[in-house]
């Protein structure tokens, strides 16, 4: 039976050595410069810390800035996957700016899983289960076949199925079929577990200025 085609970027599901996610994130900086938007589940590349200005309950540098990454070849590498973003203060401190997502070109805090041993779940892109069990181990890119839901806040990243590489340059590494219902294997758009290959966070990474 088809899988549903649900894709919602970079679910983080649990961690290398078993242990469930717990929720655990940092706060980071969204320069109003970046115009691409970040919905739940967008992976994110740092950029060095926010130099322009105090943002939220945040002072100038107290915040590493990130922005929306690419689908391949990131540099500097991923630093993590947005799981939440901060309400901001309106007009005159009244009310509160609150979203499920941030729209591009907009400045704002966004939480970020960040720990470079998290697993997450993410859907290939092909309804004929391009991806073969095989392939476990490879490494693959990403590709946005939609920017996301502005409805539901979730991202539309998922797997390149057509990518998988034995090299080391590719962002995701494919670790195995997600163990979830509804998920079954050559029923096309499946779940994977992967991680992140090339992390900011991973041991030998460049530093970034």
């Amino acid at each position: 039976m088809a899988n549903v085609d649900t894709p919602q970027g970079l679910v983080p599901v649990r961690y290398l050595n078993g242990a469930p996610y717990n929720g655990q994130c940092n706060p980071y900086y969204h320069v109003a410069t970046d115009a691409a938007a970040l919905f739940i589940g967008s992976p994110v590349t740092a950029t060095g810390q926010n130099n322009a200005a105090a943002v939220g309950n945040y002072k100038i540098g107290q915040l590493e800035t990130v922005k929306h990454a690419a689908a391949a070849g990131n540099t500097p590498p991923i630093v993590g996957v947005v799981v939440a973003v901060d309400p901001l203060e309106g007009a005159a401190g009244v009310g509160r700016d609150s979203t499920i997502y941030c729209a591009a070109s907009t400045e704002r805090v966004v939480w970020v899983a960040d720990d470079p041993m998290i697993v997450f779940q993410m859907q290939e892109d092909d309804g004929a289960a391009a991806i073969a069990l095989t392939d476990a181990g490879l490494n693959f890119d990403m590709i946005a076949t939609s920017a996301g839901s502005t409805t539901t806040g979730l991202s539309g990243w998922e797997i390149d199925s057509s990518s998988g590489v034995a090299t080391a340059t590719s962002d995701l590494q494919l670790l195995g079929i997600s163990k979830v219902d509804n998920n079954d294997f050559g029923g096309g758009f499946v779940k994977w577990d992967v991680r992140i290959n090339l992390h900011r966070f991973n041991f030998g990474t460049l530093g970034i200025a």
